[in-house]
């Protein structure tokens, strides 16, 4: 789960083009998890990307 968090935890900035990134590099953590059938995931991952940074 970390190294998920941590490739998503700056995604943002270059997908959404902002320096204001987490809330975009969540929501592109979260489209991957359902993608992979780990929506369970969603909360800790979340949590990790905004905290553990």
């Amino acid at each position: 789960m970390k190294r998920i968090a941590a490739v998503y935890h700056d995604i943002g900035i270059w997908t959404d083009r902002t320096i204001d990134y987490l809330d975009p590099s969540i929501v592109q953590a979260n489209n991957y998890l359902r993608e992979i059938g780990k929506a369970e995931w969603i909360e800790e991952i979340e949590w990790m990307c905004r905290w553990e940074s």
